[in-house]
């Protein structure tokens, strides 16, 4: 049987880890346990001094072998399900109180406590967190288990392999038509398991971790590109304080890429509106008196100072637009009557380690570009190779041939990036034009001879084609991350031979913009979870 303490002096550990918390809210919590594993409740004590809270505790673990062995929640379900490596957990809960029990058993000698509950069944209100310890001797090893939002994303994980230590940062928005739209901001451990999220009330874009630890995202900023005059990117803390905002200057911010440099300064996009245009020769339905957008690159200071701009109409000629492709997929019809075209369409912008120049991916070109940033110099803005699409209007663009493809090339692509070693990868969403299925693109690039060779290529696990958004970012170990954008499936990461590590599906969710992994260095998970909460809270806005 079950051995059960009840009195604070059975249990000394536990009262000191719960008498300096914070002041809990109120909640009761049950465990069921298998034979011969220990119960020991976090309450201890009886009338005024019982805590009946989940809630965390400040004793740092010690460590020890003892580990749970399985961990269940009648009336609800685990995400993601049980893994004996695993330490942290969520549930789907509605608004108000939810009532849970739970069953856990613990490795031979152990005991499992439950900090700020009592034996009895389990009371909690989304975002709450709830602590178990498995105790063995003076060691102990600790789980959570989160109560999520009820407009909380689904999440299905499927985990066939064992990917390196780290952190998924992702952003799935919906119910997109709704009013408000809702999207998350969310950071996954390799388990599946959100342990960070922030609500925000617009689909959110391009979540990030910056050099100084903040996060950074964008709301939507237009139906296509960024049209919001007042618009920007945001720097947040965890706790969800807004730091400052980052925007173009003289013309409305882009959404598709912050990318904050080592001068402290960041590369925005932006698509500058030019009246009375001739795109006549893009084909059938194009006038001879078009308004177009150009794409726009700024460096920005803190301050808000423009230090240095590319303007793609000063350098990218009408014929690479592969409107003959695209057809008249490529114009913008606007609520208020405007009809745009959309000549080149940015979505992500890289910058070269060695040189400082650009690497840009331009889904209205089918192309990647690599321009030079190197102000006051002569051949500052030059294009200085081009990969995809039509062919370079200006004759010293190198135009980088690609061999060894058997789709000869990618498709509206996203998420342009170069590795370490020099490869470039390439998320191609192929889209409805060509048909699926989206792919993950790998290649050995040779500037000297202008040449690129596909080297690997993964495709959607889902066999479709990728409509927009996307990503592909290759980790240190050789692995690939792929986030699948206007997909289902939100994230996924495969070995350096391709072989699946994890996938998550969002199936009640319209798609997330990018997925990408961060060192475990990068974030603590302390502060992940402690933060959820004050983090749904908004803060100078």
């Amino acid at each position: 049987m079950a051995e059960v303490h009840n009195s604070i002096a059975d249990c000394p550990h536990l009262h000191h880890a719960t008498r300096n918390k914070a002041r809990p809210s109120r909640a009761l919590l049950a465990v069921a346990i298998g034979a011969a594993v220990t119960i020991i409740s976090a309450a201890c004590g009886g009338g005024a001094e019982d805590r009946t809270t989940p809630a965390t505790t400040t004793v740092p673990d010690i460590p020890t072998d003892a580990r749970l062995q399985s961990l269940q929640v009648d009336g609800g379900s685990l995400q993601p399900a049980f893994n004996a490596q695993a330490t942290d957990y969520a549930m789907a809960c509605k608004d108000g109180p939810n009532k849970f029990h739970l069953n856990a058993t613990a490795t031979p000698g152990a005991t499992v406590s439950v900090v700020g509950a009592k034996s009895g069944d389990v009371q909690v209100t989304p975002d709450e967190l709830i602590e178990i310890i498995v105790q063995k001797g003076e060691g102990r090893h600790r789980y959570w288990i989160r109560c999520l939002p009820p407009d909380f994303p689904k999440l299905v994980v499927d985990r066939p392999g064992n990917p390196s230590p780290g952190y998924y940062l992702f952003s799935p928005s919906i119910h997109f038509d709704s009013e408000p739209p809702v999207g998350y901001a969310v950071i996954l451990d390799t388990f599946g398991a959100p342990i960070w999220y922030r609500r925000t009330e617009t689909p959110t874009i391009d979540v990030d971790i910056e050099p100084n630890g903040n996060l950074s995202w964008a709301p939507a900023l237009g139906f296509s590109y960024g049209t919001d005059p007042d618009g920007a990117f945001s720097e947040y803390s965890l706790t969800g304080t807004k730091v400052r905002d980052w925007a173009t200057v003289g013309t409305p911010t882009d959404h598709h890429e912050l990318l904050i440099l080592d001068n402290g300064n960041a590369l925005i996009g932006s698509y500058r509106e030019r009246a009375g245009v001739d795109v006549s020769k893009l084909g059938d339905g194009f006038a001879q008196d078009a308004t177009v957008a150009d794409a726009v690159i700024q460096e920005v200071t803190a301050a808000g100072k423009v230090v240095w701009e590319w303007d793609s109409k000063d350098h990218i000629g009408l014929a690479e637009t592969t409107a003959q492709t695209h057809g008249t997929d490529i114009v913008d019809e606007f609520d208020d009557g405007r009809s745009v075209v959309d000549l080149v369409h940015l979505n992500s912008l890289e910058i070269v380690p060695d040189t400082g120049d650009v690497i840009v991916s331009t889904r209205h070109l089918d192309a990647v570009f690599a321009i030079r940033r190197d102000p006051g110099a002569d051949d500052d803005g030059d294009v200085l190779w081009k990969l995809g699409g039509a062919p370079p209007t200006n004759p010293a663009t190198a135009d980088i041939k690609l061999s060894d493809d058997p789709l000869n090339g990618f498709i509206l692509q996203h998420d342009a990036r170069l590795t370490p070693e020099g490869q470039l990868t390439v998320f191609d969403n192929r889209s409805d034009v060509v048909g699926g299925p989206a792919r993950a693109l790998k290649f050995d690039l040779d500037l000297n001879s202008s040449s690129a060779k596909l080297v690997s290529s993964i495709n959607s696990p889902d066999a479709t084609a990728s409509p927009a958004m996307g990503s592909y970012r290759v980790q240190p170990d050789g692995a690939g991350v792929v986030g699948w954008g206007a997909s289902k499936t939100a994230v996924s990461e495969f070995d350096k031979s391709g072989e699946l590590l994890l996938r998550v599906t969002t199936p009640n969710s319209d798609f997330s913009y990018r997925a990408i992994k961060v060192d475990s260095a990068a974030l603590n998970p302390a502060d992940l979870r402690a933060a959820v909460g004050e983090s749904q809270k908004p803060r100078g806005q």
